[in-house]
């Protein structure tokens, strides 16, 4: 059965009545002595009590409560939960064999900041809606819908999503916009240290690889001269093993020279 759209179960109605008529028929003072009351709640595990007698737990819902309760109490099962007050009705069981009840606690909402009055709104919707400022303890007959928002001035904003238990615990640590801000310069900082020192090696990899397609180049041209002269085949393999480091260093510098320039257009 859900909790927050409850119906009248006529199977759970007929049970007690066949309970009390069962008791009734044992002895009348069975039926004159106690009523049966059908319980609903939105925390199955509280506690029930007609009085100061405890009789069980409310998922059981049928309990025999003697005539003369005055009132039926539901406390919260968890005793850390101060702020948890219990629920409370009053009954006159005296000229009635069953009664159906329902009892739920309210919907809390502790809310807590560090640093503390920083104001929570609600936003739906429909808009924001201030509910207070921390610490907060918020409650409503309803779960909450929507998104908590804590904000407080010169911190980032902070969001949450409000919980539907009977008890809702929500911790912030709040961080100074100003730290933020530092964050993000130091990190621009660094990235653009990191850039400048890639560009550095991009250029010093170009100018190097240019030095040695000049270094390769020279000495391919010697060796050619010196082949042109003589003729010596021996003298033909060095200037074309020169040639090829000069193309393969020259390319590497027109890739790095092409690199940094595409890197520097974009920043």
């Amino acid at each position: 059965m859900n909790m927050h759209e409850r119906r009248r179960s006529p199977r759970s109605l007929l049970a007690a009545l066949l309970l009390l008529g069962w008791l009734g028929s044992l002895t009348p003072a069975w039926g004159q002595s106690f009523a049966v009351v059908q319980l609903e709640s939105n925390t199955p595990e509280a506690l029930f009590y007609a009085d100061s007698l405890y009789l069980g737990k409310a998922e059981t819902h049928l309990f025999l409560v003697p005539r003369a309760t005055r009132q039926l109490r539901l406390i919260y099962p968890t005793a850390d939960v101060w702020s948890m007050t219990p629920v409370q009705m009053p009954v006159d069981l005296r000229t009635v064999d069953t009664l159906q009840v329902a009892l739920d606690f309210m919907y809390h909402y502790s809310i807590k900041t560090v640093p503390f009055d920083a104001n929570v709104f609600l936003e739906t919707p429909d808009g924001r809606a201030l509910l207070g400022t921390t610490p907060l303890l918020y409650t409503a007959p309803d779960p909450l819908m929507g998104m908590l928002l804590v904000q407080k001035d010169g911190y980032e904003l902070k969001r949450f999503t409000p919980g539907d238990r009977v008890w809702n615990r929500l911790d912030a640590d709040l961080e100074p916009i100003t730290a933020i801000v530092a964050l993000d310069a130091r990190q621009e900082l660094a990235r653009r240290t990191r850039s400048k020192w890639l560009n550095l090696a991009l250029g010093g990899a170009a100018i190097a690889s240019g030095v040695l397609a000049v270094h390769y180049k020279m000495k391919a041209d010697s060796r050619y001269d010196a082949y042109a002269e003589d003729g010596d085949p021996r003298l033909r393999a060095g200037f074309e093993r020169y040639d090829r480091r000069a193309y393969v260093a020259l390319g590497a510098m027109q890739v790095g020279v092409g690199v940094l320039a595409i890197r520097l257009v974009r920043q």
